[in-house]
């Protein structure tokens, strides 16, 4: 019995207390149970039990507290990073936002790393792909002496010569058949 007060008492002057509490409520106990004739075998022991329960319920209470008061910081802390990633998300313009917006939703919203590295990939194959360009524009130009228009008309419409060259076949042999 006093093993699962000290349990449950941090100090001698506390365990003292209790002690007086509990032998108090035994003697109240023990004349309610001769007035009604009840049996009061092993109420020593019942009471240990219960205090040992109460002891343990207090002891996951304390855990469960802390563990909310973690979960409160974690939930502060990214709540406060989310609001600093939407900050992020509205200093972007132009052809930053037009490359945010070509992400996967999951890579939106994943975490700042993940996108970091997302829209760098993204402005590496740009990059690639303006310098195919640039490199395939260098060769249309050395290859014919093309004028800007004609130029832009080529890179616009490359399939354009093709069309002209069956447009004007088909017109010379309209011209031989009649």
């Amino acid at each position: 019995m006093g093993r699962g007060l000290a349990y449950i008492c941090r100090t001698r002057e506390e365990f003292v207390d209790r002690l007086d509490e509990m032998l108090q409520i035994e003697e109240v106990l023990a004349g309610i149970a001769a007035e009604k004739k009840w049996q009061l075998d092993n109420v020593a022991s019942r009471l240990s039990d219960v205090f040992h329960a109460n002891a343990v319920l207090q002891e996951t209470v304390r855990r469960q507290a802390t563990e909310l008061e973690e979960q409160q910081t974690l939930r502060q802390k990214y709540q406060d990073q989310a609001q600093g990633m939407e900050e992020l998300r509205q200093e972007l313009a132009g052809r930053a936002m037009s490359q945010y917006k070509a992400l996967s939703h999951e890579i939106r919203e994943g975490g700042y790393g993940s996108l970091m590295t997302a829209m760098g990939k993204a402005c590496h194959a740009e990059r690639f792909t303006e310098v195919m360009a640039l490199r395939e524009l260098k060769k249309l130009a050395k290859r014919k002496k093309l004028s800007v228009f004609e130029l832009c008309v080529e890179l616009e419409y490359p399939e354009m010569e093709t069309a002209l060259a069956t447009e004007r076949t088909y017109l010379l042999y309209e011209q031989i058949v009649h």
